[in-house]
């Protein structure tokens, strides 16, 4: 996901090489200000590289897919509760202490929106 976001195919590929997604999404933050031609976080097209990276995350583990499907009707809340920052409160949401979610929450309805496709199949 993090290398999506960049047009440059040497910055694609060190993020790429990275041992884990934290070290990539920090290989990536230290291109985000210095680089013209990327994707914007958080805009249409930044949802829609999430929405691939998570289609490819089903069609590559079936057992995911169950998963996903056994959540039947009930809500997907990505918990950013624990995180500071914009991205927090546009991919999750942060529970208040009046117990109240706030947030954009786009991860939860992500998966939310796969798992309606998956109804679909046989």
């Amino acid at each position: 996901f993090q290398a999506l976001r960049f047009h440059d195919p040497t910055i694609r590929e060190e993020i790429r090489n990275q041992a884990s997604p934290m070290s990539a999404k920090m290989v990536a933050k230290k291109y985000l200000k210095s680089v013209a031609a990327r994707v914007e976080p958080r805009s249409p097209e930044d949802l829609e590289n999430m929405r691939f990276c998570l289609g490819l995350k089903l069609d590559q583990h079936p057992e995911l897919r169950k998963q996903l499907r056994a959540t039947g009707e009930a809500a997907i809340v990505e918990d950013a509760t624990n995180r500071r920052g914009k991205s927090a409160q546009f991919w999750g949401c942060q529970l208040g202490a009046d117990g109240i979610w706030r947030g954009g929450n786009r991860l939860g309805l992500l998966w939310m929106e796969l798992r309606a496709g998956l109804k679909t199949e046989l």
